[in-house]
């Protein structure tokens, strides 16, 4: 992420507040227990195109004891901020020397001004209503630990009232009525088909995840995706799509990034352009005619996503991979491209593949490949010598000796 602050480095622990027992400054910051340099630091949170950035706030926690050492933070029921303190001057396992303090380690809680104890209490022994007003508690670890009590109690019969909670329009506990569902054995296409039209964004996403956590989708939800991935005006749902895609069958995963690609507005997006270059990654090999076709489209090509992030790197992919299937594919690719800009990306590709490398037995396809791209260069032809060298890319090929 992003980060506006004096902080060279991120802790290796933080939570993001939202506990309600802060006064309202705290919602939503970022409080992370910072072991290496004693203290426990604060920074505000902000969406940044689909991911988010920090910025610095005055540490909550500093301490002149170099033994402070809070190695791990969470927000406890109360709405308290409990630290973990490792309290030793060692913070490392570098020195075998068994002589820690292992009897002196502590924990410390942050609390409100005004905070008062919580009484003690069962969520297990709370009726299905009973669990239900939780959703609207302000301490999400009440709300969290709701769902995941419904889900492990699977009562079907208060099915019908998280559906009718989950699908409703306004309704604010519509996303934790969805993941009860989901965890209680609720979740079904009818459902999602419901959910990907919800006017929350964060439902949408969820709906998305968990189609994406079955590995499979049927042919009505598949091609619902690949419309909302056409339509979609939430940047973090469109990177929740990419995700997606990268775990359903081809059929469904290239349709839902094709749409993703022709999204122009995702071009300086932090992660999605990858994203989107990841799910096809994932079909090179397992579904390899699935991809070219994508590439059996002039204007695919013409896409400014594909032509800063596919191009290059697919080339390059079935390059390193190797073997006569990946390298006739290179062949094939070169023999697609609709124009002298485009070949010279997929050669960038190529180039970084065999940087330095002598790459033997290249099957014929390819062979030709780059002989007619040296020819298109006015380079001489050298299609019938057994060694091939492409001054462009620097690297050396020797063509099989049945050729």
């Amino acid at each position: 992420m992003r980060h506006d602050g004096d902080n060279d480095r991120f802790a290796q622990t933080f939570v993001i507040y939202e506990g309600g027992g802060f006064p309202e400054r705290y919602d939503r910051m970022v409080i992370a227990a910072n072991s290496l340099h004693n203290r426990v630091w604060g920074s505000r949170l902000f969406t940044d195109t689909s991911s988010f950035q920090t910025a610095d706030v005055p540490p909550l926690v500093v301490s002149s004891d170099r033994w402070f050492r809070p190695v791990d933070v969470k927000v406890g029921p109360d709405g308290g901020v409990y630290l973990a303190d490792w309290y030793d001057s060692r913070l490392t396992h570098v020195d075998p020397r068994d002589n820690w303090h292992k009897s002196s380690g502590r924990i410390y809680r942050l609390r409100g001004k005004d905070a008062q104890p919580i009484s003690p209490f069962d969520l297990t022994r709370l009726s299905n209503d009973e669990l239900i007003e939780q959703f609207s508690h302000p301490n999400k670890w009440f709300r969290h630990k709701t769902v995941q009590v419904l889900g492990e109690r699977a009562d079907t019969s208060i099915h019908p009232t998280l559906r009718k909670m989950a699908t409703s329009l306004d309704d604010p506990r519509s996303l934790e009525a969805l993941w009860a569902l989901n965890l209680s054995g609720g979740f079904d296409d009818d459902l999602a088909n419901q959910m990907l039209d919800h006017p929350d964004a964060h439902v949408r996403r969820w709906t998305v995840r968990l189609l994406g956590d079955s590995r499979g989708v049927t042919p009505h939800v598949g091609s619902k995706l690949a419309r909302l991935a056409k339509t979609e005006s939430d940047p973090e749902v469109r990177s929740q799509l990419a995700s997606c895609a990268k775990r359903l069958s081809a059929a469904h995963g290239l349709a839902i990034v094709r749409q993703l690609l022709v999204r122009d507005e995702d071009l300086d997006d932090l992660h999605i352009p990858l994203l989107n270059w990841w799910a096809v990654e994932s079909k090179t090999e397992s579904d390899r005619d699935d991809v070219l076709d994508l590439f059996r489209e002039p204007a695919f090509w013409q896409l400014p996503m594909v032509r800063d992030t596919i191009l290059k790197r697919v080339m390059q992919r079935y390059a390193m991979a190797g073997g006569d299937d990946n390298f006739i594919t290179c062949a094939r690719l070169l023999k697609l491209a609709p124009g002298t800009d485009e070949t010279r990306l997929l050669m960038s590709g190529l180039q970084e593949a065999f940087l330095g490398r002598q790459i033997a037995n290249v099957p014929a396809e390819l062979a030709q490949a780059l002989s007619d791209y040296q020819k298109s260069l006015g380079e001489s032809n050298r299609s019938r010598s057994r060694w091939m060298w492409c001054s462009r890319c620097h690297f050396t090929m020797m063509r099989k000796s049945s050729d």
